[in-house]
């Protein structure tokens, strides 16, 4: 059959879904899991020149055979998980969205001759030979708190066929996120979080069942301008949904074509219950099951729309299924208070009030949450920022994630919100130079990294594979934390102007210059895991080399027999101390005894083990807090009466010192009711 060679196609038609599928996974690569992560470094400009290649030949027209289309597929295999999933006619495959009666699926307009559901683009299309007749909804008239609104019911075909989600662009890079957000250039009318794919095939599946009902409402928005409003009496008012947005391609109308200048443009905003009128809409017995809704008019304003985003993030604010980073940037945008913490601006008139820079001001009581933000934002956005375009700020559904991104927003405001609390830039004159500071610490240790002979860089800004142990997740917060540290220890001297220099930071990290970050017996070690001791472990060596002051070879600083040594032995176990009597009693029989042993420095935790009995019959004796002191670098262990019985002989102890690397042990310690320690 014609069609089935590379390049051939069966009608106009088949070409036309050729091109519209391979826009919409090129367009929509990131909001979809067909890719390979590893190749997402460089699959924004092909995807972008598939965009380009399709509108050439959208504009070309149809050919029954077309070289070009050849190469679309053959990027779109390259960058795939799997090329099977692109072997030519792939566009062709999947159940066609139609009802037992062979009427395609939707709003039942005589005119509908397609419904497909395009993964990419999160959207159910549906084409029309001719406009259909408006969509009218039968109203009733409500208020609540001041907010008037519409309540009725329509299928779920209906309303799928005028209703968008002004959701937010996921393709949008780190950087271009942050910069778009400090700016205040990020679209208002973008704030919704990207479709569940898989949420929308659980709820068609649920459609289909022959008992299932949908009660809750749905919750629209529309502007006043969009539609037709008419009063019919008794507080009732219809609703006219007029399908002016349609758009004329390949000889038929369609609510959606991947082109690069066409969105949807379906009037009616979802503010809450996009999956279920998606998962409703597309499937044959739920689009033609009556749902409720609530429907907001309103005149397309700016405050009206924020006011719209802000009843979405009350709704959603503390919903499972919108992922935190959203919630954050939800509060963050529109000023909100929830569980998350406070992120309010001042306002005047309902409206903002922007610093100098354009940034709106924060309140006192949410000062550290918004400042926190700010300097992710602005760290993934400056670009001459080590760590440009590599903080997460979006998570939508079914997304891989990006093997770039060394941190996401929430982690990174978990370790500097109390930087502008109670830390290093809890005072408000520290907001004109607390970006440029921590730029300038990552600078300092980005050109620390880059002075290795034959320049042989540690650091790679947006690497997304062999990345080097601190552009990791799990030990990222520890650069965090070191900057925190230095700048106490650098303004101890009062005089150090601020923002504190590249030039100054450096000559602080001088000690840790010749760790070599990508060895692999540090890339591969425990020490690469996402847990609070291999950041402890990493914190307390930096610090403690720092401290010493003094700079050490790689060979020396890999060293794992160098155990607690400054400066030395990254991944080495702590010292093996060994415990001493401190008291006279050498066994708690009338009196307590007391045992000490040094504490290593390297060492996250340790342990006191001990055990009490006579012969072979020991048992392990509990040790609690108040039993532990410590002094002068030693920790000192109390064992009483009370910790032993009767018939106990012997005391057996033992110390464990735990870091990143694992456990060492001290020697074993016995002592004896009748003799001394053994």
């Amino acid at each position: 059959m014609t069609g089935n060679s590379d390049g051939e196609f069966r009608d106009e038609n088949d070409f036309r879904k050729f091109l519209q599928h391979a826009m919409d996974n090129a367009e929509g690569w990131a909001a979809s899991s067909w890719s390979n992560p590893f190749k997402h470094d460089r699959i924004v400009e092909a995807m972008a020149q598939i965009v380009r290649t399709c509108v050439q030949l959208f504009n070309r027209g149809f050919q029954s055979f077309c070289q070009k289309s050849i190469q679309v597929n053959d990027t779109l295999k390259e960058f795939a998980k799997k090329e099977d999933e692109f072997k030519w006619g792939w566009w062709r495959k999947g159940e066609p969205l139609k009802h037992d009666d062979g009427t395609w699926v939707g709003n039942d307009a005589p005119s509908l001759v397609e419904t497909v559901y395009l993964e990419g683009s999160g959207i159910i299309k549906h084409d029309y030979l001719t406009i259909p007749d408006p969509i009218q909804l039968d109203t009733v008239v409500f208020e609540q708190n001041g907010v008037e609104a519409l309540m009725g019911v329509a299928t779920a075909g209906q309303l799928d066929s005028i209703c968008s989600v002004p959701w937010m662009d996921p393709k949008m890079t780190s950087s271009e996120f942050g910069a778009s957000v400090l700016d205040n250039s990020i679209d208002a009318n973008r704030w919704q979080r990207l479709v569940d794919h898989v949420r929308i095939e659980e709820i068609r599946e649920f459609a289909e069942g022959q008992e299932t009902n949908l009660f809750n409402p749905v919750l629209l928005y529309a502007n006043q301008d969009d539609v037709s409003l008419n009063d019919t009496g008794n507080n009732h008012r219809q609703v006219i949904v007029p399908f002016n947005f349609l758009h004329n391609r390949f000889g038929v109308f369609t609510d959606y074509f991947p082109l690069p200048e066409d969105h949807d443009n379906r009037p009616i905003w979802i503010i809450d219950g996009q999956h279920r009128i998606r998962g409703f809409g597309s499937s044959k017995r739920g689009s033609r099951t009556p749902i409720p809704f609530v429907l907001v008019i309103g005149d397309g304003s700016a405050e009206h729309v924020s006011k719209v985003a802000k009843i979405f993030t009350e709704i959603n604010t503390t919903s499972k299924e919108l992922h935190v980073l959203h919630k954050i940037y939800l509060n963050y945008r529109f000023g909100m208070v929830s569980k998350l913490g406070d992120y309010r601006f001042k306002t005047e008139n309902g409206e903002p009030v922007f610093d100098p820079e354009g940034i709106p001001i924060p309140l006192e009581s949410s000062r550290h949450h918004r400042r926190a933000y700010e300097l992710a934002l602005y760290m993934a956005s400056v670009e001459n920022s080590p760590i440009f375009s590599s903080i997460q700020f979006q998570a939508p559904a079914g997304v891989n994630s990006n093997p770039v991104w060394v941190s996401d927003a929430y982690k990174w405001m978990g370790t500097t919100t109390s930087w502008f609390s109670t830390g290093i830039y809890s005072k408000d004159k520290s907001d004109t130079y607390c970006k440029k500071e921590c730029l300038n610490f990552f600078l300092a240790f980005k050109e620390l990294c880059d002075s290795w002979p034959g320049g042989d860089s540690k650091w790679h800004v947006g690497a997304s594979s062999n990345k080097q142990l601190l552009q990791r997740k799990g030990p990222f917060p520890v650069l965090l934390d070191t900057m925190n540290y230095l700048v106490k220890k650098i303004i101890e001297d009062t005089t150090v102007e601020r923002p504190i220099s590249v030039d100054k930071f450096k000559r602080f990290l001088e000690p840790i210059k010749w760790v070599d970050w990508t060895d692999q017996r540090l890339t591969k070690s425990r020490l690469a895991g996402q847990n609070n001791t291999n950041q402890k472990h990493l914190n307390l060596w930096i610090q403690t080399a720092i401290e010493n002051g003094h700079s050490y070879s790689k060979s020396e600083i890999l060293d794992a027999s160098e155990e607690s040594v400054a400066g030395k032995g990254i991944i080495a176990l702590p010292k093996r101390n060994q415990i001493s009597l401190k008291s006279t009693e050498s066994f708690p029989v009338l009196r307590s005894m007391q045992v000490k042993i040094e504490m290593p420095i390297h060492c996250t935790k340790y342990t006191w083990q001990v055990q009490s009995g006579h012969d072979d019959d020991f048992k392990a004796v509990e040790i609690i807090k108040d039993d532990i002191t410590e002094e002068d670098s030693h920790s000192i262990l109390t064992i009483t009466p009370e910790h032993i019985t009767a018939e106990c002989t012997h005391i057996k102890i033992v110390v464990a010192f735990d870091n990143g690397m694992g456990t060492a042990y001290s020697g074993e310690k016995v002592y004896s009711r009748n003799s001394n320690d053994e």
